[in-house]
């Protein structure tokens, strides 16, 4: 509904409908009801309520967050001019000041406006002279409805068709070649900011292809797509399930014939088919009327499988993420509240699908980080989908085939049961791993190479036995650093304590933290030294180094500046239909994919996470590498894994070189229960920040002070100190942690501290609560 607060108008959700409220002052009317029937059903309402009171968020910021944004609507301010304005401008007499006639004959001309574009095209226009000219009723300030995000017409660009080339033109330079054969493979149209990413062209190339009669440019609305194939006459046959596949499914269609909550951990070896498994138990939950949401955790693992569960399970199938145009996430966010679509598949926000009746859920890769929202609202997509599950009666199944310690220990603690998959279909044999060893490069070499002579020779052996290579390096840019030779410094982000990556393909420094970014000095700027060097390694000069080594191998690069909108799956798709014999990337590439054509995987800087002060350095390390290598040998033929690294002895690598979860994760419980840190114990990070160093020191030392009351021995606080990461957007940072056994406890004790700190007005302008943080950095 919408509602007047002030001179403007809001978008609300109504929770609750009760008797009048004892309020002493006037109660406003609601201006409109938008909705004929509830956006968000009862169950839903209730358990973003219980979201809210569990991360302590905001519960609006979480209903916020559960609604697609084309579902709250939006309004924005405009300046139109008056009956009594227009007057004054038609009154050669008006003794009008000239500020005054201009801004009026401006809106004249113009139409309605809203202020920052009234500002722009008249800078002299401010806020004042607006209200001045306003209390004369020369012009109105009023609230329009904006259309919603992404409700514009965007470009599309298609071929013309099967023609021959216009009479007199050109030959085509590289770039302009490489969009006419993405929209060939394409086979349809795509928007130009995807055709531009996926290419690396720019509007110019596309602008002279038009011009010359190449491709056609249209602007329509985006098409509503299902997230799979369009639907077929029938629905692709299921394989056979094997024997370990069969019994996991066995148990996961007893649950849903039983009713009631349950939680499953299937964990199967790399390739040992989790997926067929996912949807032998989809079907069964679709038969008996219940729906099915299967989260993911990368939008980049949508598109393929998408395609597989659209063939198994045509017209049911309705994909949710972020990355959607607004417009389309709304149309199939309404399709699913209807029932119309059964299966969901998305990534965490997909976590508030409306489906009525969910009687399955899916959560793949459950060890991801990615499942955690590291903005507010904060949460965690995996522990808040089991709670749905719990909520709805539902059969909940986490898989994966490195999966956290969280869920081994609820394994042990039987709060979840274990279905297991210990073999790779077909029997296809693990990949072999072989560790190289950096420091022993160094000196067998002298020089210091990004890539081992071992790794190189196995690279040219790809193109030559014709199969496909990945190589996995979790570094963006160019540069990791940039230093100067003559005295030392480090090119730093001014807003945040993180070194600068040079990224060379724009020529710009950028912080991934907050995406500055500025051009690339000249000289020093501390001591004017000219020895600037650029410092590390990214996949941006691996991938230089692999075009180096042979130009004939056709590469590919998948990272966060590649990667964006639709530029993902154009990528995925040439990879699947081998157009791409080596693809580069960051963590992306461990992550779900199954391509048969993989024989080589290589991971570069492998033991970079482990320098991170994080309870869970070891623990990643560990997952990243297992699920890279797992990529490799999923065909007929056989894969191998070269891992590059320094501390090659560490128990991380060595138990991914050696297929032996069992013991990594023997080792890694011990020292978590013997150091009081997850799972054993329940943990919650208190951030205060601010932009005054010594201001929120001091807000630290109180919120810790006021814990440490409340805690009454109940739970351990620790600190405060700097985070890791000190300042961040301009925010230095100071980090509180509290132990204690029970996550119930822990929160009440926060929030009797809070309300102290709030009743005696010491609470810190911006504090972070984040409970069961995934990183403490």
């Amino acid at each position: 509904m919408r509602v007047l607060l002030g001179r403007k108008s809001f978008i609300g959700v109504a929770v609750a409908v009760g008797p009048e409220p004892g309020f002493p002052g006037d109660l406003r009317d609601v201006l409109e009801v938008l909705d004929a029937e509830p956006a968000v059903n009862r169950e839903l309402l209730e358990f973003t309520r219980w979201l809210a009171d569990y991360y302590f968020a905001p519960w609006g910021l979480v209903l916020q967050a559960a609604l697609p944004a084309a579902l709250r609507t939006r309004t924005r301010r405009f300046v139109e001019i008056s009956e009594a304005g227009r007057e004054v401008l038609e009154d050669p007499f008006s003794r009008a000041p000239t500020l005054h006639r201009r801004v009026l004959d401006l809106l004249a001309r113009r139409g309605p406006l809203a202020p920052g574009r009234l500002r722009s095209l008249l800078p002299v226009a401010g806020a004042a002279a607006l209200r001045r000219i306003e209390s004369r009723g020369w012009i109105r300030i009023l609230e329009k409805e904006a259309p919603p995000p992404g409700s514009a017409r965007p470009e599309e660009w298609t071929l013309p068709g099967p023609v021959p080339p216009p009479p007199g033109s050109r030959a085509l330079g590289g770039r302009q070649e490489r969009i006419l054969e993405t929209l060939r493979q394409e086979g349809g149209p795509i928007r130009s900011a995807d055709l531009l990413r996926a290419t690396g062209a720019s509007r110019s190339s596309l602008r002279t292809l038009a011009d010359g009669g190449w491709l056609f440019l249209e602007k329509r609305p985006a098409a509503l797509r299902s997230g799979g194939p369009p639907a077929a006459p029938s629905p692709v046959p299921a394989p056979s399930l094997l024997v370990h596949q069969r019994v996991a499914a066995g148990a996961l269609r007893a649950s849903l014939d039983q009713g009631g909550f349950r939680c499953f951990l299937l964990e199967g070896v790399t390739g040992s088919g989790k997926t067929e498994v996912y949807m032998a138990a989809a079907s069964h939950a679709l038969a008996l009327g219940r729906g099915v949401l299967y989260l993911v955790p990368e939008i980049g693992l949508t598109p393929l499988l998408a395609d597989r569960l659209g063939g198994r399970f045509p017209g049911q199938v309705a994909v949710l993420h972020s990355g959607l145009p607004e417009r389309e996430r709304r149309e199939r966010w309404e399709r699913i509240r209807q029932g119309e679509a059964s299966l969901i598949l998305g990534t965490r926000s997909a976590l508030f699908a409306p489906h009525p009746r969910i009687g399955l859920v899916i959560v793949d890769e459950e060890q991801d980080a990615s499942y955690y929202q590291a903005e507010s609202p904060r949460y965690h997509a995996r522990d808040a989908a089991l709670v749905r599950a719990q909520r709805l009666q539902a059969t909940a199944v986490l898989g994966s085939a490195t999966p956290s310690l969280e869920a081994v220990a609820s394994v042990r603690r039987k709060k979840f049961e274990r279905l297991s998959l210990p073999e790779r279909v077909e029997k296809r044999p693990l990949p072999e791993v072989h560790v190289i060893d950096m420091r022993e490069e160094f000196l067998q070499t002298g020089v210091q190479s990004l890539l081992s002579r071992r790794l190189v020779a196995a690279i040219r052996e790809v193109r030559a036995e014709g199969s496909q290579a990945l190589l996995l390096l979790n570094r963006r840019g160019f540069s990791t650093f940039v230093i100067c030779r003559a005295c030392g410094h480090r090119l730093e982000c001014s807003g945040c304590s993180i070194a600068l990556t040079y990224h060379r393909t724009e020529a710009k420094l950028r912080c991934h933290y907050c995406n500055s970014q500025r051009l690339l000095p000249t000289v020093c700027p501390k001591c004017r030294s000219p020895h600037l060097h650029p410092g590390g390694a990214g996949t941006e000069k691996l991938e230089e180094a692999i075009r180096i080594l042979d130009p004939l191998l056709r590469v590919a690069r998948m990272d966060r500046d590649t990667a964006r909108g639709k530029g993902h799956e154009l990528l995925l798709r040439r990879f699947e239909r081998r157009e791409i014999d080596l693809m580069l990337g960051t963590q992306m590439l461990a992550k779900g994919h199954d391509f048969p054509g993989v024989t080589l995987v290589g991971i570069l800087s492998a033991d970079a996470l482990l320098a991170l002060p994080d309870f869970r350095a070891a623990e990643r390390t560990y997952q990243l590498l297992a699920q890279a290598a797992g990529r490799a040998g999923r065909g007929t033929r056989p894969g191998r894994v070269l891992i590059q690294a320094f501390a090659t002895d560490h128990p991380a690598i060595q138990a991914a070189a050696m297929h032996d979860p069992g013991r990594f994760y023997e080792r890694e419980l011990h020292l978590r229960e013997a150091m009081a840190y997850p799972p054993w114990v329940a943990l919650t990070q208190i951030r205060v920040e601010d932009r005054n160093r010594g201001r929120g020191e001091a807000s630290a030392r109180r919120v810790a002070k006021q814990l440490r009351s409340a805690a009454a021995g109940r739970y351990v606080v620790l600190g405060p100190a700097p985070a890791p990461f000190s300042k961040l957007k301009g925010e230095y940072r100071y980090q509180i942690l509290l132990k204690g056994k029970s996550r119930s406890v822990l929160a009440a004790g926060i929030r009797e501290a809070l309300e102290s700190l709030n009743a005696s007005r010491e609470l810190p302008a911006s504090l972070v609560v984040e409970t069961d943080p995934r990183s403490l950095l």
